[in-house]
């Protein structure tokens, strides 16, 4: 019986294309190619949709041998095409060569002119000749399906049809589907049988014995399904399109077959594989986590430097807010924050440049159990320096937004001043109501817009935030000092 099914020299995989008999490498395991079944096209070759209708028809007989019918018919048995016209209706010629003394066979119709016992379809050696074979009395504009008489003088034939070609094709062509469909319910029940015993024979995968028995049975199974899945297609060709869907489901059935079988020998194959393979891979396993082991301690040192140096940095930066009111102590904590900010970047980028350089060791691992883990916990660590980095963004201008804060707090007090200013004239004009406390106010008025329209076109950050709170105020002053002059 030989060591296995599906070594190279015991078997092949059958599929279609140049490499269908091409040997496996010798030492090499691979499962068969198993393609999901799809409902196939329809070649376009299959339905042929002439732009010009010509009539067929097909006569057909069922009397037995040796009856005198069935002689007398067999001259006329086959098919007849279109060929012209006579007395208002179509003639058709027998196709191809002819049985018996006569050269050609028509079916022609002939009408009452030479009497009632004339009229009728004929099956002639030419139109309106001496020598005629059947008659059917009937006036149809189409050749009649059954009623013809064989010989003309006889009684109506019960066994003589004439078909329309297109429709006796459909016949065969159903007939030959549903032939179809009982082989492939049975080829597919036999497969489905072999599968079973043959995991009743691998059981739990674990003995290379028991799934070579369990291959033995499968894999002869799986090339009788290709050669049927091949022979299949050929029947097809030229079928109606109710046969085609037929054969296209039969096709469907038979590939899901197929593919059940070759993903079961799949199976047989990797569970020898693993099993040849499994000690061999777990010594290798052990050497190359012993390794990664040692890798990602020195990893972590650079990664666990970086989180410490960025959380002291950002440490740093919070602290400027609790102390932005007392402009020493805010200074110092601006000038900390740059020392360890420029501590933490150096950090990031020799933490980057390290990683980057262990990831070609990382690479190295032959085992794929390995180098996934290690690849997965080296991508964890780029991140989190990637988010390290992103974090550090907003303390490379820790020294701008400080002097943006000064700028914003000397722009407020000079503001506040100068509305105190505004708000305090107002208030002493609404008490004297004179022209010259009226002056006094628009003084101080305009004096205020012009400094807020100045410093607005020369601001930025908080400076120019602090100004847009204080619009409102000058607007409210603005609106009491315009009531006033109104009154």
């Amino acid at each position: 019986m030989g060591d296995s099914v599906w070594n190279e020299d015991t078997y092949v995989d059958k599929k279609d294309g140049p490499d269908a008999k091409k040997p496996r490498v010798a030492g090499s395991v691979v499962p068969p190619t198993v393609v999901k079944p799809v409902r196939p096209a329809r070649p376009a070759s299959l339905v042929v949709k002439p732009t010009v209708i010509i009539e067929r028809y097909v006569v057909t007989s069922t009397a037995p041998e040796g009856a005198e019918e069935h002689e007398a018919a067999q001259a006329l048995l086959g098919e007849f095409v279109q060929k012209g016209t006579n007395h208002g209706r179509k003639v058709y010629q027998k196709c191809g060569a002819t049985i018996g003394k006569y050269e050609q066979h028509f079916i022609y119709y002939w009408d009452k002119r030479d009497g009632p016992a004339f009229a009728g379809w004929w099956f002639g050696d030419k139109v309106g000749g001496s020598e005629v074979r059947a008659l059917c009395k009937d006036s149809s504009l189409t050749p009649p399906r059954t009623g013809w008489k064989i010989p003309w003088t006889a009684k109506a034939s019960e066994t003589f049809t004439l078909i329309p070609k297109e429709e006796h094709d459909r016949e065969l062509a159903l007939a030959s589907a549903k032939k179809w469909t009982a082989d492939i319910e049975e080829a597919i029940a036999t497969a489905k049988g072999c599968m079973l015993e043959s995991r009743e024979s691998s059981g739990d995968f674990t003995s290379v014995e028991s799934i070579n028995k369990a291959g033995w049975l499968l894999g002869p199974k799986s090339d009788e399904l290709s050669l049927t899945d091949q022979s299949l297609r050929e029947a097809q060709l030229g079928s109606c399109e109710e046969a085609l869907d037929m054969f296209a489901e039969l096709d469907l059935q038979l590939g899901e077959a197929r593919e059940v079988i070759n993903t079961e020998i799949g199976k047989l194959i990797s569970a020898k594989a693993k099993i040849e393979e499994d000690a061999k891979i777990a010594v290798k396993i052990a050497n190359e986590g012993g390794t990664w082991e040692k890798l990602l301690a020195e990893i972590l040192v650079k990664s666990n430097a970086v989180e410490d140096s960025v959380q002291k940095a950002l440490a740093a930066y919070e602290s400027i807010e609790s102390v932005v009111d007392d402009p020493a102590k805010c200074k110092c904590a601006v000038d900390q924050t740059e020392s360890l900010t420029r501590v933490a970047n150096t950090a990031i980028g020799e933490g980057r440049i390290f990683v980057n350089m262990k990831i070609a060791d990382v690479k190295k691992f032959t085992q794929e159990s390995v180098r996934n883990a290690a690849a997965t916990k080296v991508t964890e660590i780029q991140q989190m320096i990637k988010r390290s980095q992103e974090q550090m963004k907003p303390l490379k201008e820790v020294r701008v937004q400080h002097k943006q804060r000064e700028e914003a707090r000397q722009v407020n007090a000079e503001f506040i001043e100068k509305i105190t200013v505004v708000e305090k004239a107002i208030e002493g004009a609404e008490e004297a109501k004179t022209d010259q406390s009226m002056s006094k106010c628009r003084l101080a008025m305009l004096r205020c817009n012009n400094f807020l329209e100045a410093q607005q076109k020369v601001a930025a950050g908080k400076a120019l935030e602090e100004l847009e709170k204080f619009e409102k105020r000058v607007k409210a002053a603005s609106d009491r000092l315009d009531k006033l002059q109104s009154e």
